[in-house]
């Protein structure tokens, strides 16, 4: 039997589960191809843990994995993610475990805590090098890799991973089953920024050029001095975005200005591959990317974007593309928007990464 394995993390005081459009996305392709659902599901009550209910929950969750884990067989192929929805301690023990039961072991990565460093200054020494322990652990474990770019692939090769075990994946899907409402756009549209819009998140967005003009959309956005070149254009579920865009360019930027990508954020562009940017091209939006994205390998290959190395270059950038320029942008990106639509690139990366397991395609 060939699986692949689903964390649901409710949150008890909305009931919401805590998946995203990514992940759901990426489960539905696994289905699709014709691997069966593992689902490891638990609950936050709400209430404040001290540290013995949270190493008794760390346990509690250690059981429901086994208990969910138990029919896997020698010879399975099991895809994993990691991170899983909510990080748990036992999670190298639980891949190891099914490695010894003689099983497949395919990893595809989402974020690389190692990498990001979302922790306080003062701990992110130590942290570091106990996340970098648990990540090496893990992907050791693994029979293959399903990275996200060449920058993600040199980091794991660092790591000790062996490079026959890597497969990339470029761009993550954005299924979506209605059509693609074609537009002709004008060069001179303005770029859309789309996603958390809190100042930790995305401090970029307070601190934008007055040179040309931005539309963001999203939860968290604080309106105070806002720019009369940046409009707030609300915030939409996945579904019902495609119908509010509006723009010509889909931005891809990280971090806390506008001049560099820096901090976390900015760090974690020239690792990993933003969801955000699939979504743009699946509405048929050219990308504006960071030079330095790990993601640029494929916009510059597929030629669906424009680099910059600051915010501040966009005007220029733009002023210099003719109309016709970007009307083959425009052309490439509703073609790899397409793609992203219906699933197409994931299902040849994933029926891939399934052979190099040793599993029947």
């Amino acid at each position: 039997m060939n699986y692949y394995i689903v964390t649901h993390y409710w949150d008890y005081a909305t009931l919401r589960n805590s998946t995203v459009k990514g992940r759901d996305d990426i489960f539905e392709q696994w289905n699709r191809i014709g691997l069966s659902p593992i689902e490891i599901g638990w609950i936050d009550d709400g209430r404040r843990e001290g540290l013995l209910r949270r190493i008794r929950k760390q346990f509690e969750i250690l059981g429901a994995w086994k208990k969910s884990l138990s029919p896997v067989r020698l010879g399975d192929v099991l895809v994993f993610h990691n991170p899983p929805s909510k990080r748990f301690v036992f999670y190298p023990k639980i891949i190891k475990e099914q490695k010894h039961k003689g099983a497949k072991i395919i990893l595809q990565i989402f974020d690389m805590d190692s990498v990001i460093r979302l922790w306080p200054r003062m701990l992110r020494p130590l942290m570091i090098v106990i996340n970098e322990y648990v990540e090496r652990s893990i992907y050791k474990s693994a029979d293959v890799i399903i990275a996200h770019n060449e920058t993600m692939k040199k980091q794991l090769l660092s790591m000790g991973v062996s490079e026959d075990k890597i497969i990339l994946h470029y761009a993550f899907d954005y299924l979506e089953p209605n059509p693609m409402k074609e537009v002709r756009r004008d060069k001179d549209g303005a770029a859309i920024f789309a996603g958390n819009l809190e100042m930790n998140k995305a401090g970029f967005v307070y601190d934008l050029p007055d040179n040309f003009r931005f539309n963001l959309y999203g939860p968290g956005y604080e309106e105070c001095n806002q720019k009369d070149n940046v409009e707030f254009k609300g915030v939409y579920k996945a579904s019902e975005l495609f119908e509010h865009i509006e723009g010509s360019y889909g931005l891809v930027w990280g971090g806390s200005t506008s001049d560099i990508c820096r901090g976390n954020w900015g760090r974690a562009l020239k690792y990993e591959n933003p969801h955000k940017a699939s979504m743009y091209l699946a509405a048929g939006l050219p990308l504006i990317v960071y030079r330095g994205a790990g993601i640029g390998d494929f916009v510059r290959e597929t030629g669906c974007g424009i680099f910059i190395d600051s915010l501040y270059d966009i005007n220029e950038v733009v002023k210099n593309l003719t109309q016709e320029e970007y009307d083959v942008m425009q052309e490439n990106a509703v073609r790899i928007g397409n793609m992203l639509r219906s699933g197409e690139m994931s299902d040849k990366v994933f029926r891939e990464a399934l052979r190099m397991a040793g599993a029947e395609v």
